[in-house]
């Protein structure tokens, strides 16, 4: 929020995207000696325009006043922007919106443990109940000694013992980020629609890559076209979060089937 000088302030603004342009609705207070002079030089049809908004263009569509209480005076003026030139040369969007949800993902527990402590941790699971409701595991044959059993320790064991109360699966809450590009025609854009199933880092500069105290990588989930009703082009994008993908599975070199 900006202030035009000490006597008008500047309350909220909203700005709404269409496809080449949007509208932005800003409401000012400040003292009667002043907001009609402001109103008066953004007229209907005029360029929008106040000291503080250097760099600022847009056509005004309404600019309305109201009287308040104790000589004050609220301005609320509407004003539309070309959004023409919003992109480049290379991704020539003419306007672009981020958007932003949570998404649920579940996990078993061993893959929070070490490598070592999962395999004993299944070692334990495929013991017999005597052994394993003392949380061993069988651990070999030893002839003329019978079966032997190791103890779990660490982690390996608390994850045992979170099994016997049944939690079994670990639940986390991570962002998925969507961006909406509209364009005036199709474009191929082969680099950004080859990154799908691989790790990408475009979200992180819009939202950043700690939620919930948790550091994130992005996978490139979505590469959507659709042909709208005015012949416009709308592309949607996104990117699901996680602590971390797999780089064998996901990374630029990422596994093929078959054993490529």
């Amino acid at each position: 929020m900006a202030d035009i000088n000490a006597t008008v302030k500047q309350l909220r603004e909203r700005t709404e995207y269409f496809n080449t342009y949007s509208l932005t609705t800003a409401e000012f207070i400040g003292l009667s000696s002043e907001i009609p002079t402001l109103a008066k030089n953004n007229k209907k049809g005029s360029d929008y325009r106040y000291e503080s908004t250097a760099g600022l263009s847009g056509v005004v569509q309404s600019s309305v006043t109201e009287k308040l209480e104790a000589d004050r005076m609220k301005w609320t003026v509407q004003y539309k922007t070309n959004l023409s030139s919003g992109g480049s040369s290379t991704d020539p969007y003419t306007s672009r919106t981020w958007s932003m949800n949570m998404s649920q993902m579940e996990y078993p527990i061993e893959r929070f443990l070490l490598s070592s402590d999962a395999f004993l941790l299944q070692k334990w699971r495929n013991t017999d109940d005597d052994h394993k409701s003392r949380y061993q595991y069988f651990e070999a044959m030893s002839q003329g000694a019978g079966p032997q059993y190791g103890d779990l320790t660490g982690r390996a064991l608390s994850a045992a013992n979170k099994v016997m109360k049944g939690l079994e699966g670990v639940m986390r809450f991570y962002p998925q980020a969507t961006r909406t590009s509209i364009y005036s025609t199709k474009h191929e854009f082969a680099t950004r629609k080859n990154k799908l199933n691989h790790i990408d880092t475009e979200p992180g500069d819009e939202f950043g890559n700690t939620f919930g105290g948790l550091s994130v990588q992005w996978l490139k989930s979505g590469f959507d076209w659709t042909e709208n009703s005015d012949t416009t082009w709308t592309l949607t994008e996104s990117w699901q979060a996680a602590e971390k993908w797999d780089p064998d599975l996901y990374g630029p070199n990422a596994w093929k089937f078959d054993g490529q």
